[in-house]
């Protein structure tokens, strides 16, 4: 039995690449022993070394991308969460304001199909604001100003001479449509109840993952699947069509 040539490199299984990606890179040392090695690149501008940090670096990127897709599903499970608990939207109203007359409303509750189309009475109210707690808030409040700072810094890093390009593009267009009237919202407290959509998040946390597996697909080597993961990348399209349904 053929013995392996010591000049040769060892190559690693899939699970064990995939773990040296994320923790970091490991060299032997002469006792035989595991060490972990740190490359450092002359980077000469600021700009050059957040590039370094957040794009060109697999490992640290595949990190970030990481903590971005936790950040996406989360604010899809506290969006589930505010759901369930807002159990009235009748009457609903701006953070600190008092309902109106609601009695219109209430009594169109009991018309049948055929009855509210005939005098359709439409809550606005209802529609434009949410039943949203403090402590709720205050969560999504952080997550969004989170997800904004990296989105501006990630359209600053990849800014190659056309602006337009960055800020027109749909995910980033999408970052600001669920940050930005959180950040409205710290301004001017009235608007704590005003309904986002921060369901659309699961279509960041989709694009997300998609880079993830293209990080995947560079740093192990073709150690997945390509199909595989085409499978698990139409399986999020479908689940984020239902949950945006």
């Amino acid at each position: 039995m053929n013995e392996p040539d010591p000049c040769l490199p060892l190559i690693l299984p899939p699970r064990y690449r995939l773990r040296d990606l994320i923790l970091g890179d490991y060299a032997f040392n002469d006792d035989g022993e595991r060490v972990r090695v740190e490359y450092y690149v002359n980077e000469n501008t600021f700009k050059e070394r957040l590039q370094l940090y957040f794009i060109k670096n697999q490992r640290s990127s595949l990190r970030i991308r990481l903590a971005n897709l936790f950040f996406k599903l989360l604010t899809c499970f506290l969006y589930i969460f505010r759901v369930i608990t807002d159990n009235d939207p009748t009457f609903a109203a701006c953070y600190g304001c008092t309902p109106g007359n609601k009695t219109e409303f209430l009594a169109s509750q009991n018309l049948t199909e055929e009855e509210f189309q005939e005098h359709p009475t439409i809550n606005w109210d209802a529609i434009l604001w949410v039943r949203r707690p403090l402590e709720l808030w205050v969560v999504q409040v952080i997550l969004a100003m989170v997800s904004l700072t990296e989105a501006l810094l990630l359209a600053y890093l990849g800014y190659k001479g056309n602006v337009w390009q960055q800020l027109l593009s749909f995910h980033f267009i999408l970052e600001l449509v669920n940050t930005i009237p959180f950040t409205i919202t710290l301004l001017y407290p009235p608007m704590r109840n005003l309904f986002i959509p921060v369901f659309l998040n699961c279509w960041l946390a989709k694009h997300s993952l998609e880079n993830m597996f293209n990080d995947l697909h560079r740093a192990m080597q073709k150690s997945q699947s390509a199909l595989s993961q085409q499978l698990m990348i139409l399986s999020a399209t479908l689940l984020c069509l239902v949950f945006t349904r």
